[in-house]
């Protein structure tokens, strides 16, 4: 096959130079489309090792280390300059209640279809869930905000990472270290066993096998002198899910605004600490904020398995 022969010709070229940044991320690339996600993974972070002055390799490394990597790095440096006061990690909301929604069996995104089938015997359909109340308290959001803010005045936001729709946002790998740590553990204790429940029984996925691919805080502006971006055009996530967070409340703080989902034609949106979680491959966009500032939490999940059934790390096998 194409994918599979364009593979081979990366390895090749790779076998000659590994010292060739652009082949790595080829290559992820070339795994990640085939949804090859632990293979991509790996392929990132080794590609990191070998050329390390590549921003984009080490981006992968940095969200993985933050994400999955070794917590005793994040905690010292909490104990040893924990200036303000950090929230309690979010914890599992008891009878959470989420609108889903289905989407059209011809728009089921191929990632969606050829993940291992389940429990669900039919079409997997229902691929968009919004929680119809607040799952993170709006202290915690503002916290969120706060931290943005408070780190982008010195490194400024970052516009350009997101080629085919970009956005006005900051990694949360740059946050300090408290928050670094409040979103991880939040993730680990809520949100990640709350979305196996949501997700179930079109994606079968224990709370323990979900992966952040990226991580990120997003705000759209309405005014031209403000920095943000006031809407995001029609696009696909490479994710496997496509999970987003409101920061801040609609209506109050902005107008307009949210998730607008091209094959359902819904915008959807809700007060601050609502969770919105839908299929990556959906195509999907950010609808225009007509006043004011919308703050969003956006992550990129996938698992650390390969759709082919092959165990992981058999590509980097494959180089001398």
């Amino acid at each position: 096959p194409e994918w599979s022969q364009g593979i081979q010709n990366v390895l090749r070229k790779l076998s000659v130079d590994s010292n060739q940044p652009e082949l790595w991320k080829r290559l992820g690339k070339l795994q990640l489309d085939a949804g090859e996600f632990a293979e991509a993974r790996r392929i990132f972070c080794h590609g990191s090792e070998c050329c390390p002055l590549d921003v984009e390799l080490k981006h992968h490394v940095r969200v993985f280390e933050t994400f999955h990597g070794s917590k005793n790095g994040d905690e010292q440096e909490t104990n040893k300059d924990n200036i303000r006061i950090t929230p309690k990690s979010l914890q599992l909301p008891q009878n959470a209640e989420f609108l889903s929604l289905d989407v059209p069996v011809q728009s089921i995104p191929e990632f969606i279809r050829d993940f291992p089938q389940g429990s669900s015997s039919g079409p997997r359909t229902r691929l968009i869930h919004a929680s119809q109340h607040p799952i993170i308290p709006k202290t915690e959001c503002q916290f969120l905000i706060e931290s943005a803010i408070r780190k982008t005045n010195d490194i400024g936001w970052t516009k350009d990472r997101h080629v085919q729709a970009p956005t006005c946002d900051v990694p949360v790998f740059d946050l300090d270290s408290p928050t670094r740590c409040w979103i991880r553990n939040s993730f680990c204790n809520a949100l990640f066993p709350l979305l196996s429940q949501v997700m179930s029984p079109e994606l079968e996925i224990a709370p323990d096998e979900w992966r952040v691919q990226d991580c990120f805080i997003v705000r759209y502006d309405a005014a031209e002198d403000r920095p943000g971006f006031a809407s995001l055009k029609p696009h696909q996530d490479e994710s496997l899910v496509s999970l987003t967070i409101a920061l801040n409340d609609m209506d109050v703080d902005y107008q307009d605004g949210g998730l607008f989902i091209s094959c359902t034609q819904d915008v959807l949106n809700g007060p601050a600490g609502t969770v919105l979680c839908f299929a990556g491959g959906l195509t999907h966009g950010g609808y225009p904020v007509s006043k004011g500032t919308r703050w969003i939490l956006t992550v990129f999940l996938y698992v650390d398995r390969n759709l082919s059934g092959k165990r992981p790390g058999y590509t980097l096998d494959l180089l001398p």
